[in-house]
């Protein structure tokens, strides 16, 4: 299979499967409590990918070790505990489209922290996708005062979490499978 192809492959099959997350966030809540969920899903995780890690003879330094705190609790832990409680507290879909906003919150926070100038283009943008989950969440209830507002508040600061992890995990190297198992064994 050529590169192009398997990449388009791979690209389709990651959004198909990141488009049942909110139904499985939500069966999942119907059965334990997302402190639960995130503890569960962490140790696996840590587990899984420290078998990974260690088969590859990846060993981490204290520097990693340390290094992987702040980004393991900003990721799984905050940022999982936070929105799997949004999930708890809203409607599948309105929790979801709140939480995908992380990608422009990302450009957002990135700018900031980076110094970056944004572009009229890319301010714009960030507005408008802004103002069309407001539109969604507002056409689900948020203004009525049929939704939790602590749920949207939660979904929302899921974002700025994410984007904080992804700006965080910008400095620094060294292998990524290590990183993560340190990021999953703290979090």
């Amino acid at each position: 299979m050529r590169s192009a192809t398997r990449s388009t492959v791979f690209g389709l099959s990651s959004v198909a499967l990141w488009a049942t997350a909110a139904s499985a966030f939500k069966l999942t809540l119907g059965e334990c409590t997302p402190f639960q969920a995130v503890f569960a899903a962490s140790a696996v995780s840590a587990r899984l990918l420290w078998a990974v890690a260690l088969a590859r003879r990846v060993r981490p330094g204290l520097r990693d070790l340390l290094g992987a705190l702040p980004r393991g609790i900003l990721n799984p832990f905050a940022y999982y505990l936070i929105l799997l409680e949004a999930y708890d507290r809203l409607p599948a879909q309105v929790a979801m489209v709140i939480n995908y906003l992380w990608p422009v919150t990302l450009i957002l926070l990135s700018a900031a922290v980076f110094g970056k100038r944004l572009s009229g283009r890319s301010i714009g943008a960030s507005v408008l996708s802004f103002s069309g989950v407001v539109v969604l969440a507002v056409g689900n209830g948020a203004w009525s005062g049929r939704l939790d507002a602590t749920g949207l508040a939660l979904a929302l600061a899921s974002t700025f979490i994410w984007a904080g992890y992804w700006v965080l995990s910008m400095k620094g190297g060294g292998d990524p499978v290590s990183r993560l198992a340190l990021n999953f064994a703290w979090g």
